[in-house]
């Protein structure tokens, strides 16, 4: 039976404190899983849709790329904060030479290694685990915030492209009534006060389609810094509205969604962190030891017959630290736990801010669809409905250009006033993302059958009516709230 001292067994447990924990193996394979996933994703091309700016982002965005290798240089401190001390070789040689009775001794090697206490190097590993952890976490939050970024910015891009299509499609309506107005002139039924009125609302038109050709500039500069895309690349949107549809999930699941958001689990293992490395401070009151050997080459001995002469002798020696300065190890270990309930108090800052976000968005998202529908189901019928009869009255003559183009202002701001409900919509979305930092499941919906019907075509009042019978009127610009979702 083999017989063990306690320091042997403290010597042995301080060498099996070098072997790997399993906080930092998981921490390893979390990181791994992540690595394999970026170096693995396919080529990202921009085809349009969110998506594929969000996927682009993930892939190409600077600012996760430095937190993802922020989390690499972090996983890396684990296997160094468990690594026993280096070992230590001396040297001495003797400058005045001892004379043994076997002889005298020249020089000496020596080598030498601490021990710490075990738990010393335990928590400080546990405690480096849970710091990559919580960088893992960071870069978590990172690819949210990123993601509703990208967000903000596709859809005001969507929406002034939006806006370019519906101004331009109103400057070709303004153009043929134009020529319907000329051609009245013509026949002395109306004057030239009126085609200046027409002039006026087509010059604005143009002015305003060139300030939504800048802004476009703008926004697309700002889309492409955000998914990391070198300046000057092309930004493609697609046509394709966003679907207005309510989340699936309860008011309580998203709560509590947020209160376990990335960035509040980066807060928790921070503290978790520092709790281990209050414990590893801690063990700092116990002793260390220090295992030496030392060989000193001894030479021959001066007289004949001597037995062992020049025998080199070998020494093994043991070293304790006297921890006693207990004070400062003690400030060591509440600065640690000081620490943690300061990042601790922090999650709980983080979750409740995140708490308010949820409501809000919820709200925003209640708002932008109550918008939609108003827009899609009664103010866009009743303003086309309001067109098309003004168009009848100006045909009969008895309404003005005037009347006509309030009729058409008021449909174009309409029409506008709906996709930029549906560009909210889905910047709600994106912030009800960020909020509880994980993906919203949708509530499903069947398609929509109560489209309004198409605008009947405009016919002329009288026989002798001077305007064409396909006078134009403005078509239904207004997003749909069915179909494939863009999510």
């Amino acid at each position: 039976m083999v017989r063990t001292t306690p320091i042997s067994t403290l010597l042995l447990l301080s060498l099996a404190a070098g072997c790997a924990t399993a906080p930092e193996r998981a921490s390893h394979r979390a990181f791994n899983e992540m690595r394999r996933e970026r170096e693995e994703a396919p080529e990202v091309e921009l085809d349009g849709s969110y998506e594929s700016y969000v996927r682009y982002a993930m892939a190409k965005s600077p600012e996760l790329r430095g937190d993802f290798e922020r989390w690499r240089a972090a996983t890396l401190r684990i296997r160094p904060a468990r690594t026993l001390p280096e070992p230590v070789l001396t040297y001495g040689a003797f400058l005045r030479t001892p004379e043994t009775r076997v002889g005298p001794q020249r020089q000496r090697v020596g080598l030498r290694q601490m021990f710490p206490w075990p738990t010393r190097l335990t928590h400080a590993a546990s405690s480096a685990a849970h710091s990559a952890d919580s960088a893992g976490r960071r870069f978590d939050a990172r690819a949210v915030i990123i993601r509703r970024r990208v967000a903000e910015a596709y859809w005001n891009v969507w929406f002034i492209h939006r806006a370019k299509v519906v101004d331009r499609e109103e400057r070709e309506i303004i153009r043929a009534l134009e020529q319907t107005l000329r051609a009245r002139i013509e026949v002395g039924a109306s004057d030239l006060a009126q085609l200046s009125q027409i002039d006026l609302r087509l010059s604005r038109l143009d002015d305003r389609i060139d300030a939504l050709d800048e802004t476009e500039h703008q926004l697309a500069a700002r889309l492409l810094g955000v998914i990391g895309a070198p300046s000057g690349d092309e930004t493609p949107v697609s046509d394709t509205p966003p679907v207005i549809e309510p989340p699936a999930e309860s008011l309580r699941a998203l709560l509590a969604a947020a209160i376990d958001h990335p960035r509040a689990r980066a807060m928790i293992a921070m503290a978790e962190a520092s709790d281990e490395r209050a414990l590893s401070e801690r063990a700092r009151r116990m002793p260390s030891f220090t295992l030496g050997v030392d060989w000193i080459e001894t030479g021959a001995a001066r007289m004949d017959g001597v037995s062992d002469s020049g025998k080199d002798p070998l020494a093994l020696g043991l070293g304790v630290t006297l921890p006693i300065w207990v004070g400062s190890y003690r400030d060591r270990e509440e600065g640690a736990h000081a620490e943690a309930e300061a990042s601790r108090a922090d999650a709980d800052a983080i979750g409740l801010a995140n708490q308010a976000e949820v409501r809000a968005s919820l709200a925003g998202l209640r708002d932008s669809a109550r918008r939609v529908r108003l827009y899609r189901h009664t103010l866009i019928p009743q303003a086309r409905a309001n067109y098309e009869s003004v168009l009848g009255a100006y045909q009969a003559g008895r309404s003005s250009v005037a009347d006509l183009l309030l009729a058409d202002r008021d449909l174009l701001e309409l029409s506008l006033g709906a996709a930029r409900a549906s560009a909210d919509h889905a910047i709600a979305w994106a912030e009800l993302e960020s909020a509880t930092g994980r993906p919203v499941s949708a509530r499903g919906h069947a398609p929509q059958t109560d489209q309004p019907p198409p605008p009947p075509a405009a016919s002329p009042a009288s026989p002798d009516a001077t305007v064409p019978e396909n006078t134009p009127v403005p078509a239904d610009t207004t997003p749909a709230t069915a179909g494939e979702p863009t999510r």
